[in-house]
């Protein structure tokens, strides 16, 4: 949580409340991340996304 509201308060786009809001969203979510199959940590975009192509190729593979 502390790399995502360091990446909302660099950029200088939001309100405090708003970043605040944010915040609160995230962990809301996170707390039903067990619900899925699949967890997408988007800390370095290149990784995250090779590990979306590839889980999109598994679950491709899988109904084909």
């Amino acid at each position: 949580m502390e790399e995502l509201r360091h990446r909302l308060n660099d950029r200088s786009t939001d309100a405090e409340e708003v970043i605040e809001k944010r915040l609160h969203n995230a962990a809301e979510e996170m707390k039903h991340c067990n619900l899925y199959r699949h967890r997408v940590i988007n800390d370095d975009l290149n990784e995250a996304l090779k590990k979306l192509e590839r889980i999109v190729e598994e679950e491709h593979q899988k109904r084909f």
